[in-house]
């Protein structure tokens, strides 16, 4: 269903997403370029002008690179390299099947280094930061410590645990399409070869995907439904 209209949270948007398409990209985006934009054709044009500054017009005859498909090709062949049947790698193919949880960081160490591209690095989960901010809460408590106290003390326990390897044991993300598409919204330069870089349609596509993330209805906004004329509320 198309969007006429959509409510964005400009917080997330200046914070997460400018700087998200400015390391993507590797391009700068003055603080007030979006002060006047009122729809998604005129944030597009804000950030696709700062694109062909940087990389200029594509010449008559240039191959578009398509990072996505790359990628995706990539990680395809680091996974049979290492043993996966060729036909078992689609996009739907669910990671957790591949990296077994008692040997995920091994595994995922070892694709990273057979695709050579910069993979997220596995993750905290909520259940153990939860559990680490209970446990030390809890036994800070019991000392005779107040509440207060305890729940700070277990907060930051949590949050500095969830950083060390031994607890990082989340995925990314749950298939090798998502991988794929958070690779590319995050990387775009690295991944995507200097002399064919001329691919605005993955450009705007990854413009597409920030302003989706930005939505503050309770269901998630599909890029698809954005288009130019598509009001934006702020």
């Amino acid at each position: 269903m198309v969007q006429t209209r959509v409510q964005l949270d400009d917080e997330l948007f200046y914070w997460n997403v400018v700087p998200g398409w400015e390391h993507s990209f590797g391009i700068r985006l003055a603080r007030d370029a979006f002060a006047h934009t009122a729809t998604v054709g005129q944030v597009w044009a804000v950030v696709e002008q700062q694109l062909v500054v940087k990389f200029g017009e594509p010449a008559p005859g240039v191959t578009a690179a398509c990072a996505t498909q790359r990628t995706f090709y990539s990680l395809r062949r680091a996974l049979v390299a290492q043993g996966v049947a060729r036909a078992a790698v689609t996009p739907r193919l669910s990671l957790a099947t591949l990296f077994p949880w008692r040997d995920r960081p091994r595994r995922w160490r070892h694709w990273q280094q057979a695709s050579q591209l910069p993979l997220p690095a596995l993750r905290s989960s909520v259940a153990v930061c939860l559990a680490l901010w209970a446990g030390t809460t809890t036994a800070v408590w019991s000392s005779g410590t107040g509440w207060g106290v305890a729940l700070a003390t277990g907060l930051c326990a949590a949050l500095v645990g969830s950083t060390v390897g031994v607890t990082r044991w989340a995925l990314p993300a749950a298939t090798l399409a998502e991988l794929t598409t958070t690779l590319v919204a995050t990387e775009y330069q690295a991944l995507t070869h200097p002399a064919l870089r001329h691919n605005r349609g993955e450009w705007r596509d990854l413009v597409l995907a920030g302003l989706a993330r930005c939505g503050t209805a309770a269901e998630d906004l599909d890029p698809n439904e954005l288009y130019d004329g598509t009001t934006i509320a702020w």
